[in-house]
């Protein structure tokens, strides 16, 4: 693939200022591409106080209102190992046409992005208690979510034809959030394959899906002057191997998205480093440009060189290096319409609160409409999540594990969940006043009730004398009885806050 365009003097003067932003600092670390180099990188402050992020899936996936996975399923018109991927196609044959015709390019017009207001949204993500924001800028389907000079199929070219990560990167810094990106698409050679098939069965048995299409074929049409073969790359079939052509020409994206933007903090969607020596490259040239910034892993060979994210699941136990949960409040990871929340608000802070204790973050997914909204039930969860925070965040922000992370129950492999620790163990838990959490800042001790009860008993520290025990939402004393290592607070019977309750021990 070939650069199609430069960067425009417009695009370039409207994130000059992102450049020398309050958060850099001066010293410049020496990192090289390799595990044992990448080892002495510490996890950076502002990342373990933060806490609590916002994952956002919006793009040409929004457009589809179906599936998170549309842009490969569609194609799949048999696929024993993949059920899901008939019924996607069934339901594109209904509603759009066969893919031969109605490719998944064809959505770009649909994601207008004509209601898209960056600065409002994460000003109320900032409100809702949000630490940073990690918007999803290179998906499997190989589009880039920003002004890219080494993709053409790209948010200015196409959708709503704006930088979309150099507009959420100016309001980020606005209303002091870190800023970050995820990458899927180091994975897009495989996942695009489908696109190159054929239906092998019925009347168009045969005919080429739209991925066969060439720049010459787009006389007419909205992408126009535009090769198809650079979305849905060269034909290919899912076996073949990746190519090194496509895989310089990520890492191209990938260093201009982090230099230009100068992110805080990159999400790899893979199981280690994507693409072995090439992904070293990247995160040792991102941490010497950037020593302040994170880059997060599925299962990393090292949680010292970089952050292990755990999809949709969570641990038992308080982790030795900081870690990071992702999910999602919907049921998919982009805006599926009428779909109903998957997360509860008290699931949500219940998740935050446990995974705050075990020396981890939540980075919590949700997606946008097509035309860049935030539909009312997702707005008025995070409403609720924020309105908590204010009263009980001086728990969470900023604080470590304690000397164990809590006590009681109900833990996710307490309660027989079959997956184990990690990946996709998460379920909603119902939690007991037997249930407690703990964290801790500087000299005072934090502890979460998870459901309350007349009374909090648990064991401080040996040699711990306990002078003051308070509500965290406002500052009222409790009364207290210790003997020896044993605490028993008398926890309050009025103002309770139905989802949990926060203590701190002084």
């Amino acid at each position: 693939m070939t650069c199609q365009k430069e960067i425009r003097p417009t695009i370039r003067a409207q994130t000059q200022g992102l450049r020398n932003h309050p958060h850099k600092e001066e010293t410049r670390l020496n990192f090289e591409p390799s595990w044992e180099s990448l080892e002495s990188k510490e996890t950076p402050q502002w990342f373990r106080d933060a806490k609590f992020g916002i994952f956002l899936h919006w793009g040409i996936h929004s457009a589809t209102e179906h599936h998170a996975w549309y842009g490969r399923k569609m194609y799949l018109q048999e696929n024993p190992g993949d059920p899901e991927g008939n019924e996607v196609y069934e339901y594109h044959l209904a509603n759009f046409g066969h893919p031969s015709e109605f490719g998944f390019k064809d959505f770009l017009p649909l994601w207008t992005g004509r209601h898209w207001d960056p600065d409002s949204l994460v000003k109320f993500f900032s409100e809702s208690g949000a630490k940073y924001l990690v918007p999803v800028t290179m998906y499997h389907d190989n589009f880039d979510n920003f002004d890219s000079t080494y993709q053409a199929w790209n948010s200015t070219n196409f959708g709503p034809r704006r930088d979309v990560l150099g507009e959420w990167a100016q309001a980020a810094r606005k209303y002091g959030l870190r800023i970050g990106a995820s990458d899927h698409a180091s994975r897009a050679w495989d996942w695009l394959a489908p696109a190159h098939g054929a239906d092998v069965t019925g009347e168009r048995a045969g005919i080429p899906y739209d991925g066969a299409l060439t720049a010459k074929d787009g006389t007419g049409t909205f992408w126009e002057g535009y090769d198809p073969q650079d979305l849905y790359l060269t034909p290919h079939k899912e076996s073949d191997p990746t190519p090194d052509s496509f895989t310089e020409n990520w890492q191209r994206r990938i260093f201009e998205m982090v230099s230009k933007y100068e992110l805080d903090l990159l999400y790899f969607d893979w199981d280690t480093l994507p693409h072995d020596h090439i992904g070293l490259e990247i995160a040792a040239r991102f941490y010497n440009e950037n020593p302040n910034s994170v880059v997060t892993v599925k299962n990393p060979r090292s949680t010292k060189a970089v952050v292990h994210d755990t999809e949709k699941g969570r641990f038992t136990n308080s982790r030795p290096n900081v870690w990071q949960c992702d999910t999602t409040l919907n049921h998919d990871w982009f805006y599926i319409k009428d779909q109903e929340l998957r997360m509860s608000p008290t699931d949500v802070i219940h998740s935050l609160i446990d995974i705050v204790s075990k020396n981890g973050n939540l980075l919590l997914n949700v997606g946008l409409k097509p035309d860049g909204t935030l539909e009312d039930q997702q707005r008025q969860a995070l409403e609720t999540v924020g309105e908590w925070l204010k009263k009980f965040g001086l728990g969470i922000f900023g604080t470590r594990p304690w000397i164990r992370y809590g006590e009681g129950p109900t833990n996710i492999l307490e309660v027989g969940h079959e997956l184990g620790e990690g990946h996709f163990n998460e379920i909603s838990l119902t939690y007991t006043s037997s249930d407690l959490r703990f964290t801790q800042n500087n000299e005072s001790l934090f502890v979460f009730s998870m459901a309350h009860g007349p009374e909090i008993k648990f064991e401080v520290e040996q040699g711990r004398s306990v002078t003051k025990v308070t509500r965290v939402d406002s500052g009222a004393t409790l009364e207290f009885i210790q003997v020896g290592q044993s605490l028993s607070i008398q926890t309050p019977t009025e103002g309770i806050d139905p989802v949990a309750m926060c203590y701190e021990v002084i």
